[in-house]
């Protein structure tokens, strides 16, 4: 079972669904399934005409995914 720290809003297996992966996925298929996903939406990577509220919700997944491999 997965501990979450005080105020998480995510329940353990919205994680692996955050990373897009099933429960059985190696720790490998993780990485790699972060590794994806923060390539996509790390606030670095987003380009500088991006609408606002669009690099917001990019942020926002940045933060859950890299949330999500922590604790994964």
């Amino acid at each position: 079972m997965h501990h979450l720290q005080g105020g998480s809003r995510h329940e353990p297996y919205s994680y692996y669904t955050d990373l897009g992966v099933p429960h059985s996925a190696t720790s490998s298929e993780v990485k790699a399934a972060y590794y994806r996903a923060a390539r996509r939406c790390h606030p670095d990577a987003i380009a500088p005409d991006t609408p606002e509220a669009e690099a917001k919700r990019l942020g926002r997944e940045f933060q859950r995914v890299t949330e999500a491999y922590k604790w994964v």
